[in-house]
């Protein structure tokens, strides 16, 4: 049950519609279309949902059920994670409460669908003008517009998990070697779920893939990096012993 809501909370939804409850999970990652599925079905027991996909190549799986939804609805209070449109500073109060009371192995399967449903690895490269070198950027995020809800998944990642977060453009994000590391080797993404098309150059890759090529970054010694002195440096170095396979070149590194 934490598993599902969890998915739920960040690519799904149930709202209620035409007499009954629709639970509704849409994205374009069919792994985690069948982890729904999956869900549901040990859950409830349920087998026939009602699939369609849109011109973007979103899919959506749902399932329509006023005692399921209901159940769903008292678990949680709402599912609706944006704000009032009449004050933007209120929004619904989410009972989060289930996610205090499993085990930490439960807490990482949770926020492993979560990262991976609605959040992912920002990998780069930029030119530091204070410091006159190229530095690396490296991150792991989860999209999360409803302070509240980022307020408890920073608590439990904290206090459950040991990893410490920050703020970032209505995200939480892990940015420190130790946490990215903990994060790599205590969560990771589900397997198989690659970068949406939103990314500019990641779009298609193995979100676990460039988690890999992330942590390996640490072995580059900073002079390696000093030693560039054109955007074009970066790109056309080809370090595969550190961090890519020959076929990926380094142009995917850049953000």
């Amino acid at each position: 049950m934490p598993k599902l809501i969890g998915l739920l909370l960040t690519d799904g939804n149930v709202r209620f519609g035409s007499r009954t409850y629709r639970i509704v999970y849409a994205g374009k990652s069919d792994e985690l279309h069948q982890i729904f599925r999956k869900l549901m079905n040990n859950i409830f027991g349920l087998e026939n949902f009602y699939e369609y996909t849109d011109k973007k190549g979103v899919k959506t799986t749902t399932y329509s059920s006023k005692i399921i939804g209901e159940y769903l609805i008292n678990t949680c209070g709402t599912f609706k994670k944006a704000q009032s449109r009449t004050n933007p500073k209120d929004y619904p109060k989410i009972n989060l409460k289930i996610f205090y009371e499993i085990t930490t192995q439960e807490l990482k399967e949770v926020f492993r669908l979560m990262f991976s449903a609605d959040g992912g690895v920002v990998m780069g490269v930029k030119w530091h003008k204070r410091y006159n070198k190229w530095e690396l950027t490296r991150r792991i995020i989860l999209k999360c517009s409803h302070p509240g809800m980022r307020k408890v998944y920073r608590y439990l990642l904290k206090e459950r998990l040991e990893i410490n977060t920050k703020e970032w453009d209505s995200s939480i994000a892990i940015d420190t070697k130790d946490d990215l590391f903990r994060f790599a080797k205590e969560i990771s993404f589900v397997k198989n779920v690659k970068v949406s098309k939103k990314s500019l150059y990641w779009q298609g890759y193995n979100k676990n893939n460039i988690l890999s090529i992330l942590i390996k970054t640490y072995k580059i010694k900073p002079e390696r990096l000093k030693s560039f002195k054109m955007q074009n440096d970066v790109i056309s170095n080809k370090p595969k012993n550190y961090w890519f396979e020959p076929a990926d070149g380094c142009r995917a590194l850049m953000e």
